[in-house]
């Protein structure tokens, strides 16, 4: 049996599950791999400055499928079923949606090259898209002569943009710090004992692969915050959960300790990631974990994981800090650093699981939920948190 079948790929919008099926391109062929997105990413913006400009003509529909978990045929008496749109009739006829929450980052993806898949959404839908121009402020606009048609039309967009965010790199992710000052201190230990012991450039094995030791964490999940408002619809969100986690956290031990070493993959001497295992008392911080990571899922931030259950690790050395070299000064407009990547590959880590796999970091006691950015630095060395509550 084909395994996408029973275990096909879920896209989850506004609380409700979708489905992603497998696209057929216009000769009937099957493509299993397609995506939205499926076109580079630096081209969107072009693509988008040239819809302005170009006459709207019909081009075949190849780069995307954006009819998945949407039916046009469905019949109207079922379109409604969970819909929870504002549709607005008009007093002149025909109704009305305004897409708000969608960066304008993301309207590449909903105008497609030319405004093929713009287009094609409005006459499969028979509705009239509105896109706000470059530099102007504003939501997408739906516009159609029947309510059911405006909401398929919504569901296309919002999948469509669904899918968009998660082939941009995440900006954010939810994590509890680690970053107490004895934890700190013995993570930079171990730092200094397998470069003493163990540097060697052949193995791949260099300083730029260690986690800062200020900066060591539990992350939760990782996140596509794209503009302002969606850094303030996060925060409102962990707001939420607020009272829940300390609900659940009131009734466990939030005690961690991190001894032993793992990795990622299965072999060693070709190793991506390692990283100190997380002995815990009950199931209260896994319980806490999967809460939140569950929640930024149901809202659309988040990606859905390859299980229920978070996997808690701390990760002390990463490929991907190497292969980054993040200068040390801001960018225009913000304070996200400027990363420039550089191709690397994997690291042997068999002689330090051989020494140092029962490596004992110490206890630390997990007392808040951050939503930090990624490649940054804050005052006290962990990563810039924009949100931030307390456990207990």
């Amino acid at each position: 049996m084909n395994m996408d079948v029973v275990n096909p790929e879920l896209v989850w919008l506004d609380g409700r599950c979708y489905r992603k099926n497998p696209s057929r391109n216009n000769y009937g062929i099957v493509n299993r791999n397609s995506n939205i997105g499926d076109l580079p990413l630096k081209d969107e913006a072009n693509q988008y400055r040239q819809c302005q400009s170009t006459p709207k003509s019909v081009l075949p529909y190849k780069e995307y499928d954006d009819s998945i978990g949407c039916d046009p045929d469905a019949p109207d008496d079922h379109i409604d079923e969970g819909c929870d749109y504002e549709i607005e009739e008009l007093q002149g006829g025909g109704f009305r949606t305004y897409c708000q929450n969608i960066p304008n980052t993301l309207y590449a993806v909903v105008i497609g090259p030319r405004g093929a898949v713009k287009k094609r959404i409005e006459d499969e839908t028979n509705t009239k898209i509105t896109i706000p121009r470059i530099n102007e402020s504003g939501d997408i606009v739906i516009r159609g002569q029947k309510r059911q048609n405006v909401v398929r039309s919504r569901r296309r967009i919002d999948i469509i943009t669904s899918q968009g965010r998660f082939k941009r790199e995440a900006t954010h992710f939810l994590c509890f710090p680690l970053n107490s000052q004895s934890i700190i201190k013995n993570v930079q230990e171990f730092k200094e004992k397998v470069l003493l012991d163990f540097k060697d450039e052949t193995m791949g094995i260099t300083e730029k692969l260690f986690q800062e030791p200020e900066k060591i964490h539990l992350t939760l999940c990782v996140v596509m915050l794209l503009d302002q408002n969606e850094r303030k619809l996060a925060t409102n969100i962990l707001e939420q959960l607020k009272e829940k986690i300390q609900e659940i956290a009131s009734f466990g031990i939030l005690r961690c300790r991190l001894q032993g070493l793992e990795i990622m993959n299965d072999d060693a001497t070709q190793a991506n990631i390692l990283f100190a295992k997380c002995e815990f008392q009950d199931n209260t911080v896994q319980v806490l974990a999967n809460l939140i990571h569950q929640k930024f899922i149901e809202t659309g931030f988040a990606k859905i994981g390859r299980s229920d259950a978070v996997k808690l690790h701390a990760t002390l050395l990463n490929v991907r800090y190497r292969d980054s070299e993040t200068s040390t000064e801001p960018s225009v407009g913000g304070n996200r650093a400027a990363t420039r990547f550089v191709k690397g590959g994997s690291f042997n880590a068999q002689n330090i699981l051989e020494k140092y796999g029962d490596y004992d970091f110490g206890f630390v006691e997990i007392k808040e939920v951050h939503i930090s950015t990624r490649h940054t630095k804050g005052p006290d060395g962990f990563y810039n948190a924009f949100a931030r509550i307390p456990i207990k």
